[in-house]
């Protein structure tokens, strides 16, 4: 068979915890836990690189302490480098993915170096 369904891909859910309400953080990434996401999103807003500000280390920290899922972080900060070992550090470690441009990236020729440096880190951290 040719084509698009050739191509296909297992299909995996993943909640953003944007979404939540953010007084019952910790509820809300357990009932995506119980409603059978493959995931949970982090978008990781700084302020500065977008005009929102979102989550940081460490409300990601707490509600790793609440699920066992995967987490992955979207980072749409200015310095993407910087905010990477902190938020593996906070539970994005593993199988759990870390995503940025390459345009975030301070060289943009470092953007696959970096990119290996997270993965090494992940390869050594526990959650």
């Amino acid at each position: 068979m040719s084509g698009p369904q050739s191509l296909a891909l297992p299909v995996q859910i993943v909640g953003s915890a944007l979404a939540a309400d953010f007084a019952r953080l910790g509820e809300d990434c357990q009932d995506l836990e119980k409603a059978g996401v493959d995931r949970i999103q982090w978008d990781v807003m700084d302020g500065q690189f977008v005009p929102n500000l979102t989550f940081g280390p460490g409300v990601v920290a707490a509600a790793r302490a609440r699920v066992a899922l995967p987490f992955e972080a979207h980072l749409m900060v200015a310095d993407p480098q910087a905010w990477s070992g902190p938020l593996i550090q906070a539970g994005c470690v593993g199988a759990d993915v870390l995503c940025a441009g390459s345009a975030l990236f301070s060289h943009p020729g470092g953007a696959a170096a970096a990119v290996a440096e997270l993965r090494s880190a992940a390869a050594g951290g526990a959650r």
